[in-house]
């Protein structure tokens, strides 16, 4: 059954798990496997990378929902990740790309709601990073995330997927003989 009461956010890092009955007829094994599915729009990785930088942001007391205005420079998909979270919990974003980014990179974002400004791309990064400071200092109650020295960005690229069996039995809430 689909969670329908709850945040998106609620999902992120919560992959579903479904028994293979079918699969494995005859089996005494009730065997799960995980349900992972890639919706060509919102890539994992940068989803959870966004959430992840929006929630210490806010744990720290940086940032809140309604009253910030969240900025960051981005070629793209974590500024995807970043205008998901964004709009699931209420932040307006501006999002600084490269004028060079795919036509779908920018309609995805601003379906999100985002505000996208476009740098010339012989600029650089050091005109993302321009773009993004000057509409800082435009931009009351603004915050720059600042992906490339933001501390929750690294952690989440490096967060091992889970594989202690202990852990997955109490999520299952059953008691799990062996997982692969």
């Amino acid at each position: 059954m689909a969670r329908s009461n709850c945040s998106p956010t609620q999902l992120i890092g919560n992959m579903p798990m479904v028994y293979l009955n079918n699969v494995v007829d005859g089996c005494v094994a009730r065997i799960a496997a995980k349900l992972a599915r890639d919706d060509g729009t919102l890539l994992k990785c940068q989803r959870q990378i966004g959430y992840s930088m929006i929630r210490e942001a806010e744990e720290k007391g940086l940032i809140s929902p309604g009253k910030t205005v969240v900025i960051e420079y981005t070629s793209g998909n974590t500024g995807i990740g970043l205008a998901f979270i964004a709009a699931a919990k209420g932040y307006k974003l501006i999002l600084v790309m490269p004028s060079g980014v795919t036509v779908e990179r920018k309609m995805v974002v601003l379906a999100f709601g985002a505000k996208l400004y476009l740098t010339d791309p012989a600029k650089g990064i050091q005109g993302l990073f321009d773009k993004a400071d000057e509409i800082l200092k435009n931009t009351p109650n603004g915050y720059i995330l600042n992906q490339f020295e933001n501390p929750a960005n690294p952690k989440e690229n490096s967060r091992p997927i889970s594989v202690n069996k202990d852990e997955w039995s109490e999520r299952l809430q059953i008691n799990l003989q062996l997982f692969v």
